[in-house]
C-alpha cells in the first residue's frame, strides 16, 4: 500500500496522519513546517530504504530550485524535533553519497477503516456533547483524576476561571464515559437565564415525556436507576438552582453520577470540588525552543497557531516572545487560543506586538465558540456581571495592582474608609472562590493576584478617570508608607531581600504614577528615597539609578543639603557602580555623595561611600587608592564600634593586599575579619562582605598552598549564595571561584560556572560580570585547545572591560591572551602581548598576577623556533622568585614544574629534581590537583 491508503503511521511515541498532515506525540500535536512534514512523509512512506537527496528534494520543493543546504536545514530542524538520537533513539540516518532513510520500525492503520468504526459505534446519549479535541493539551492529568473522582465520589463540580478550558476538559471525561458504555446526557446551561428553567433545559436534553409543569418530577424520574453520567455545564449564573436539581437527582439515582462546570462551586450536599489549574506556563524568558515547549501553554499556542496558518516551528529566537505572551495570559486556554489565532497573520512577534498595544483579541468567526468566548472581554464580564455592586467595585479597584498584593494592600487601596478588615477579608474570599482573585503562596507568605485578563478588563470598566486616579494615589501612598518601614531592613539584611520580590510590579507601578502628568511630586520624593535600598538589593541598578536621578530633580529646595538628599546621592551613586561602570562619572558621583555625608557628619554613610569607592579602585586596578580606601574605613569602622563594618575592612584590606601582591597579608586579614565576627557573635555578614571575604579567602588559602580547603570553601558559599536573590554578590562568588577551578585543572567545573555567570550576568544586566565571564571562558578554551575560539573571546572581553574601565583584570586577560597566541603559533604577538602585560602590573601596581606573566613568558619562549632555553629559565627563576615573595606557593609550584620540564628535556635531572622536590615538599595537602599529580610525575622521572 502507498502512503495515502496507509493513513496513520506509528513510530516510536509519534503518530504521522498522512491524510491530516498532522504530527503527534503521545497524543500532543507537534509543530511542524510544511517542508520538514513533506520530508517526513515521504521518508516514513519508503521505511527501511535509502532515498537519493535529488529525488527528495523534487519530492518537496516541486517546480522551486533550491540548494542542497535547504534540505540540510529541514533536516537538522526535523531531527531536531524528533528528538533524533536522544535516549538511544534512531529516526533519519545520513547515507554518506547516497541520501537519507528512516531507520525506526512503522507500523500503519487504515484510516478509512477506523473512522467508519468509530461511527458505526452507538453513543447512547440524546444529546452529544461538542466533538472531544483529539489531541487535549496539557489536561491528561486533569481528565484521569476525574473519572476516578467521578467512580468513586459520584458528584464533582469543575472550577476554573473562564476560559480556562472547564468546558473542554468536561467534554473528553464524557467521552471517556462514552467508551465505556454509559449513557452520556450533556447539558450547556449557558442559555438558561433564570434558576427555575434548569430543570426544562435538562428535560429537554434528555427527550423525557412531562407530565403537568413539575419538570423536576419528570427529570428526577426519568434518570431514577440510570446508569448515566449527566453533565451540567455553565453552572456559575444558576448556582442555587443548580446545586438543587443535581441534589435531588443524585439522592433517586443511585448508579448516576453528575459533573458539573462553574467558575465557583455549586456548595451542594455530596459535592467534591476539582480546581481546574491554569496550563503549565514558562517562568523565565531565556527559554530555547525546545525548553519552552515542554509546558503545555507554549504547546498549544504553537499548535494553534499552526492550525491558524503559521508554516514553521517555533524557533529559538521566538521562543522568549512565546514564553511571555503566554505568561501575560496565566496559562489560560482560551486566552491563548484567541492570542494564536493571529500568528498566521501578523507573526509571532507581530501578535506580541497586538496584544502589548492593547487591541482586542477575537475569532468572530470561529464555529461552536459561544459568544461570551468570542473575545476576551466578554469572556471576563461574563463574570463581572454576576456580583454584587460592592463586589464588583473592590474588583474593580483591585486593577491598580500589578501582578501580586497582600490583603493589607487590597484593605488600604480598594477598600471604602467605612471598611473593616472582616469585610475586606469577606469579598477577598468571594472573588477567590469565584475565580476572579487567586491565591498565591511566595516567599512563605500569602499574596493575591487578578489574572491578566481580568486586570486589563477591571482597569477599563473604571467608571470613572476621576476614581482611576484617586485609586492610583491611594496605591502609591501605601507603597510609599509600606517601604518606608521595610527599607532600612532590606538596606542591612541582603538575605531577606528577596521577600520583597513579590512587590516590584507595584513598586514599578507607583514610580511610574508619581513622575507622570497626574502623580504627587512629595510622595515620588519619599517612594524613591525608600525604594532605593530594595532596588540595589535586588540588583535592579538602571531603575534605581533612573529614579533617584529624577528624585533629585524634584528635589523640594527646603530639602537641599539634608538627610533626604544624601540619602538620595547615596543611592544614586552606589547604583551608578553597575548602571554605569566605573567611570570618571561615577567616581565623581561618589566623592560627592561621600562630601555631603562628611558635611553632614554621618559616619555611616562616610563608610558606605567608601567601600563603593574602594570597590571602584579595585576595578579600575588602582591598587593604592584602594589601599588607602580601605584603611580610612577600617579607621571609621572603629569609630562606629560595629563588629560587622570593622570585618568589611578587613576584607577590604585583605582585597588590597592579595593586588599588591601580598597574599600572606591577604590570608591573614580574612582571617582577622572573620575571626573579629566570629567573637562579636555575628553568624551572618552583609552579602557582600560575605561574598567577598569567603571567595577572596578562598583564594588567598589556594595561592598560599591550601588547594582542597580553598576548593570545598568555594563549592560550599558558591550554592549558599544562589538560594538569595542577590544577584551582585553571587556574580562576585562565581567570578572568583572560575579561577580557583582553573588553577586546579577542574576545567570543565570552571566551564560550567562560567556558563552560569553568564547567564546570571544576562538576565540581570550586569555588563561588567558578562565581559568577566567572557574573559575566563577565553581562558578556560585556551587551556583546553580551544585557541581559536579561546583568544577571540580574550580579545573581545577585554575591548568590552576597557571600555567600562575594568583594569584590574587586564594583565590576567593579555598572559592567556599571549599563552592561546603562542599555541597558534603566533609567537611574536605573544611575546609582545605579554610583555605590555608585564608592563601594565607595574605602570598600576597590581601585582596578583605577575608570577603567572613571567611563567607564560618562558613557556612562550619555550615554544617558538629557536627555543631561548637560557632566556626561558630566567623567566620562570624570576616567577619562583615573585611567588615566594607574594608568599603564594600555588604559583611557586606551577613555575617550578615548568622550570623542571625545561631542565629534564634539557638532561639537567638533579638540577630540576632540587627545584622541584624544594616547592612540593612544602605542600601538606590538594595532592590530587592536577599540578601535585604533575610535580610527582616529574620528580619520578628526574630522580
Amino acid at each position: 500500500m502507498n502512503s495515502d491508503e496507509r493513513g496513520i503511521a506509528h513510530f516510536g511515541p509519534f503518530t504521522l496522519n498522512v491524510a491530516e498532515r498532522s504530527l503527534t506525540r503521545n497524543g500532543s500535536i507537534i509543530p511542524l513546517g510544511a517542508r520538514a512534514l513533506d520530508i517526513l512523509v515521504n521518508l516514513v512512506s519508503r521505511a527501511g530504504t535509502i532515498v537519493n537527496r535529488h529525488q527528495l528534494m523534487d519530492l518537496v520543493w516541486r517546480d522551486v530550485t533550491v540548494e542542497e543546504a535547504n534540505l540540510r536545514a529541514q533536516m537538522t530542524t526535523l531531527r531536531r524535533t524528533l528528538g533524533d538520537g536522544e535516549g538511544g533513539s534512531r529516526y533519519i540516518v545520513n547515507v554518506p553519497g547516497r541520501g537519507y532513510s528512516f531507520v525506526s520500525h512503522v507500523t500503519w492503520s487504515v484510516e478509512r477503516g477506523l473512522r467508519e468504526s468509530q461511527k458505526a459505534r452507538p453513543t447512547h446519549s440524546n444529546q452529544m456533547p461538542p466533538s472531544p479535541i483529539e489531541n487535549l493539551i496539557g489536561r491528561a492529568d486533569a481528565v484521569r483524576d476525574l473519572t476516578e473522582s467521578l467512580l468513586a465520589d459520584r458528584f464533582v463540580t469543575v472550577v476554573g476561571a473562564g476560559g480556562i478550558g472547564k468546558t473542554t476538559v468536561a467534554v473528553v471525561v464524557a467521552d471517556q464515559f462514552l467508551k465505556r458504555g454509559n449513557l452520556v446526557y450533556f447539558v450547556d446551561l449557558s442559555t438558561v437565564h433564570d434558576h427555575t428553567d434548569i430543570s426544562s433545559a435538562i428535560a429537554s436534553v434528555l427527550e423525557c415525556p412531562m407530565t403537568g409543569s413539575d419538570a423536576d418530577f419528570a427529570v428526577v424520574s426519568f434518570l431514577a436507576g440510570r446508569d448515566a453520567l449527566l453533565v451540567l455545564d455553565n453552572c456559575e449564573h444558576v448556582l442555587e438552582g443548580a446545586a438543587r436539581i443535581a441534589v435531588r437527582i443524585l439522592e433517586a439515582s443511585p448508579n448516576l453520577r453528575l459533573l458539573a462546570t462553574s467558575r465557583e462551586p455549586l456548595r451542594a450536599s455530596g459535592e467534591t470540588v476539582h480546581i481546574l489549574s491554569p496550563l503549565d506556563i514558562p517562568v523565565e524568558s531565556y527559554l530555547l525552543a525546545g525548553e519552552a515547549l515542554k509546558f503545555s501553554a507554549v504547546q498549544l499556542f504553537m499548535e494553534r497557531a499552526v492550525s491558524s496558518g503559521f508554516d514553521g516551528p517555533l524557533s529559538d529566537d521566538d521562543a522568549p516572545f512565546v514564553a511571555e505572551l503566554c505568561r501575560r495570559m496565566d496559562g489560560i486556554a482560551l486566552a491563548i487560543e484567541l492570542a494564536a489565532s493571529r500568528v498566521g497573520s501578523f507573526g509571532i512577534r507581530g501578535t506580541v506586538e497586538l496584544i502589548s498595544a492593547g487591541t482586542e483579541l477575537s475569532v468572530p468567526n470561529r464555529r461552536g465558540v459561544s459568544p461570551r468566548h468570542q473575545t476576551l472581554q466578554s469572556m471576563v464580564a461574563w463574570s463581572v456581571n454576576l456580583l454584587s455592586e460592592a463586589d464588583r467595585r473592590f474588583l474593580l479597584r483591585l486593577s491598580v495592582f500589578v501582578g501580586l498584593f497582600t490583603l493589607e494592600a487590597a484593605a488600604a487601596v480598594a477598600g471604602d474608609e467605612q471598611d473593616r478588615r472582616e469585610s475586606v477579608n469577606s469579598v477577598i474570599a468571594s472573588l477567590v472562590e469565584k475565580s476572579l482573585v487567586f491565591v498565591t503562596l511566595a516567599q512563605g507568605s500569602i499574596f493575591y493576584r487578578l489574572l491578566e485578563t481580568t486586570r486589563a478588563y477591571a482597569a477599563v470598566a473604571l467608571p470613572s478617570k476621576e476614581e482611576s486616579m484617586r485609586i492610583d494615589h491611594r496605591h502609591a501612598a501605601y507603597y510609599s508608607q509600606f517601604l518606608s518601614t521595610v527599607s532600612e531592613k532590606v538596606a542591612t539584611n541582603a538575605r531577606g531581600t528577596a521577600s520583597f520580590s513579590p512587590h516590584l510590579g507595584n513598586l514599578a507601578k507607583a514610580l511610574a504614577w508619581c513622575f507622570s502628568d497626574n502623580g504627587d511630586t512629595a510622595i515620588a520624593v519619599n517612594l524613591v528615597a525608600n525604594a532605593a535600598y530594595v532596588l540595589m538589593q535586588l540588583s535592579r541598578f538602571n531603575e534605581c539609578y533612573r529614579w533617584c536621578s529624577r528624585a533629585l530633580e524634584l528635589l523640594p529646595g527646603d530639602q537641599a543639603g539634608g538627610p533626604l538628599e544624601l540619602r538620595l546621592s547615596e543611592a544614586l551613586a552606589s547604583s551608578a557602580m553597575y548602571s554605569l561602570g566605573n567611570r570618571d562619572e561615577t567616581k565623581a558621583l561618589l566623592e560627592r555623595a561621600l562630601a555631603q555625608a562628611e558635611k553632614l557628619n554621618d559616619d555611616r554613610r562616610q563608610l558606605n561611600m567608601l567601600s563603593e569607592l574602594n570597590f571602584l579602585y579595585a576595578r579600575r586596578g588602582d591598587t593604592q587608592a584602594a589601599l588607602k580606601t580601605a584603611q580610612r574605613i577600617s579607621i571609621i569602622a572603629g569609630k562606629l564600634g560595629v563588629v560587622e563594618d570593622e570585618v568589611a575592612a578587613e576584607i577590604m584590606l585583605a582585597v588590597a593586599c592579595h593586588h599588591a601582591g601580598d597574599q600572606a597579608g591577604a590570608l591573614q586579614h580574612c582571617q582577622a575579619g572573620f575571626r573579629a565576627a566570629q567573637e562579636g557573635g555575628y553568624a551572618q555578614l552583609d552579602l557582600i562582605t560575605e561574598a567577598r571575604g569567603r571567595f577572596m579567602f578562598a583564594r588567598a588559602l589556594w595561592l598560599c598552598g591550601f588547594p582542597d580547603q580553598a576548593l570545598s570553601l568555594a563549592r560550599e558559599k558558591m550554592k549558599e549564595m544562589a538560594q538569595y536573590a542577590h544577584h551582585i554578590s553571587f556574580c562576585i562568588g562565581l567570578t572568583y571561584s572560575i579561577a580557583l577551578f582553573a588553577w586546579s585543572g577542574n576545567f570543565d567545573e570552571a566551564e560550567s560556572v562560567c556558563e552560569a555567570l553568564l547567564t546570571h550576568a544576562d538576565k540581570h544586566a550586569v555588563a561588567d560580570f558578562h565581559s568577566i565571564a567572557q574573559a575566563f571562558k577565553g581562558w578556560v578554551y585556551v587551556e583546553t585547545d580551544r585557541c581559536e575560539e579561546g583568544t577571540e573571546l580574550l580579545r573581545t572581553s577585554l575591548q568590552a572591560l576597557h571600555a567600562q574601565e575594568y583594569f584590574t583584570l587586564t594583565p590576567m586577560i593579555q598572559c592567556y591572551l599571549a599563552k592561546g597566541l603562542s599555541n597558534l603559533g603566533q609567537f611574536d604577538e605573544a611575546e609582545a602581548t605579554v610583555e605590555q602585560a608585564i608592563n601594565t602590573v607595574y605602570q598600576i601596581g597590581d601585582f596578583k598576577t605577575l608570577p603567572d606573566l613571567l611563567r607564560t613568558h618562558g613557556e612562550i619562549l619555550c615554544a617558538r623556533s629557536g627555543h631561548d632555553f637560557a632566556k626561558a629559565e630566567d623567566q620562570f627563576r624570576a616567577s619562583i622568585r615573585e611567588a615566594r615573595r607574594q608568599s603564594a606557593i600555588g604559583w611557586e609550584m606551577k613555575a617550578a614544574i615548568q622550570l623542571a620540564g625545561m631542565l629534564h628535556g634539557l638532561q639537567r635531572d638533579d638540577e630540576a629534581h632540587k627545584v622541584l622536590r624544594g616547592v612540593y615538599d612544602r605542600f601538606t595537602e590538594g595532592f590530587d590537583t592536577a599540578d601535585l599529580v604533575m610535580a610527582r610525575t616529574i620528580l619520578g622521572q628526574t630522580q
